[in-house]
């Protein structure tokens, strides 16, 4: 075995999602940032500047069971969004 990837967070992580049927992960933090993490490298979903407000912050992800897609919730205001599957995964 051999170390891939470290991660480090600024933020508190508040949900870790993997994806169907791949090594895909998202994680969300106390902000409004989605990191995204699969073998071939990793990214960051930044929530539209126009839905955020005062304590934004990105609670869980819930991945589409074809695994190309995910939801994710803010559950301060009630907020979803659904990101297409990126070109890295």
């Amino acid at each position: 075995m051999q170390l891939n990837s470290l991660i480090l967070q600024r933020e508190p992580v508040k949900d870790i999602t993997w994806a169907p049927n791949s090594v895909n992960l998202n994680i969300s933090s106390s902000d409004a940032k989605i990191f995204l993490w699969s073998l071939r490298g990793a990214s960051v979903c930044m929530v539209p500047p126009m839905t955020q407000k005062p304590n934004f912050s990105v609670t869980k992800s819930i991945w589409n069971p074809n695994g190309k897609n995910f939801a994710a919730i803010e559950s301060n205001s009630g907020l979803v969004f659904v990101y297409p599957q990126l070109s890295f995964f």
